[in-house]
């Protein structure tokens, strides 16, 4: 454990971890609970049945097995046809489609009501999913048992739809096999959770700092620095102190020297309510010489305070943005990285001039003349 600021971010970013994954593991469980059976059926096929040995269930539905296939199976005329109502025809007439076609299978003394896309013919091989039958489904199959065949089948109707098309079931194989890769990358990522919380070395933090000397000397040095109100300013979730820059997210912190810092520049980006874009904010964009980015959003006049404040502290880095800069950037940073880095070890300012020093309050008290003054295109 690291008693310092950049403990305490690692130790929030821990906690949201754990409280994230376990939310996930709870969701996932439950939908792979709830897709097990069907996944597994789908997986091992259809189960062999005789309509004798489907007539002996007191309750097929609730087999473990309901994916079954019974050849030459016995069915009626369609008993209830379902329409679906389509687009209108040139003549005002609504076109109209078969969504469904219920059958009657006989099953010696008994009768299981089928469900499917479209009229399966008497003794056609059928297989098919066994779901509950719905009261609605039961009432109307009743009715239609009176009106078509003259009997009373409330005795005879088994409480139970054959579902031949996988109305109710879809390809669960592919969700349950989706949920577990879920499952299994939250339980890995509850492991980092108690690897970083016992040794908070194994957190990426930690390892990134190692670049700078021994990663708690280094932590210590900024949560020193971010701790000096006098010269440290926090704007939302970015700390710049006379020599870091720290930017906290969920998960923990990106943590990069100033000394490191090539090309800083505020740009516009707008800001969506459900992907709806309402009005605009200000991102502060830093990029450093290992190919390390930082992208802060947040009000006009913090961005350009912010902005301010690295020129001061960062003078020979780029300030400002162009698509000539941006090109540059994109094909050759390492040569604006090697720029600037001459820059620096000559303390040379963007227009030639030997750098100065200059209070804080300064800086502050005139930042349209610093920002305006910040060297052009290169």
């Amino acid at each position: 454990m690291w008693d310092n600021a950049i403990g305490d971010i690692i130790g929030k970013g821990n906690r949201r971890l754990l409280q994230f994954n376990v939310g996930i593991i709870l969701v996932s469980t439950f939908v792979l609970l709830l897709l097990f059976r069907t996944a597994v059926n789908e997986a091992l096929g259809p189960k062999a049945m005789t309509a004798l040995e489907l007539q002996a269930m007191a309750e097929p539905q609730n087999q473990f097995r309901n994916y079954i296939g019974i050849e030459r199976a016995e069915l009626t005329a369609p008993v209830i046809i379902d329409w679906r109502r389509g687009s209108s025809s040139k003549n005002g007439d609504d076109d109209k489609e078969i969504k469904a076609v219920f059958q009657f299978l006989k099953l010696g003394d008994k009768v299981l009501l089928v469900r499917s896309k479209k009229l399966v013919n008497n003794h056609t091989n059928l297989d098919g999913f066994l779901g509950p039958l719905r009261e609605v489904d039961r009432l109307y199959a009743l009715q239609r048992g009176r009106e078509l065949f003259h009997v009373n089948l409330s005795d005879d109707l088994m409480p139970a739809t054959l579902d031949a098309e996988k109305f109710d079931f879809g390809s669960s194989s592919v969700f349950f096999t989706a949920a577990l890769a879920v499952f299994i990358v939250a339980l890995r990522n509850l492991k980092l959770y108690l690897d970083r919380r016992r040794d908070f070395s194994a957190h990426p933090i930690s390892r990134a700092l190692a670049r700078y000397g021994e990663p708690l000397e280094v932590a210590k040095t900024i949560a020193a620095e971010m701790g000096d109100l006098s010269s440290s300013v926090t704007v939302r979730y970015l700390t710049v102190t006379d020599n870091w820059v720290v930017y906290t997210t969920p998960w923990g912190a990106v943590i990069k020297p100033l000394k490191e810092l090539v090309w800083a520049y505020r740009q516009e980006v707008p800001r969506k309510v459900w992907f709806v874009a309402v009005d605009s904010e200000f991102s502060l964009i830093m990029h450093f010489s290992d190919m390390g980015e930082i992208a802060a959003v947040g009000p006009l006049k913090e961005n350009e305070k912010l902005l301010a404040i690295l020129a001061k502290r960062a003078p020979w880095a780029f300030y400002g943005f162009s698509e000539k800069r941006k090109e540059r950037w994109k094909k050759a940073p390492q040569a604006m990285c090697a720029e600037v880095r001459e820059r620096k070890e000559n303390d040379i300012l963007p227009d030639g001039e030997k750098v100065e020093e200059s209070s804080l309050s300064e800086v502050l008290g005139g930042i349209d003349n610093i920002i305006g003054n910040i060297g052009g295109d290169s």
